[in-house]
């Protein structure tokens, strides 16, 4: 298993999980954010691959 990395962007994850191309945190304000592959809609901006933590759009 690879080693923990720190994530560009990031503060006050309070939870962070993810799947096969993708990752997501809770943050301490309420708000996701979530980074890699939208293939199915992952990432909830509607947009393209990122590298860096986009805030999710709607609610959760």
């Amino acid at each position: 298993m690879p080693a923990p990395k720190q994530v560009l962007g990031l503060l006050g994850a309070v939870w962070v999980g993810g799947g096969i191309d993708y990752s997501c945190a809770l943050l301490d304000d309420g708000t996701a954010r979530c980074w890699g592959s939208p293939g199915q809609g992952q990432l909830g901006d509607g947009g393209t691959e990122s590298l860096t933590p986009v805030q999710v759009l709607g609610s959760l």
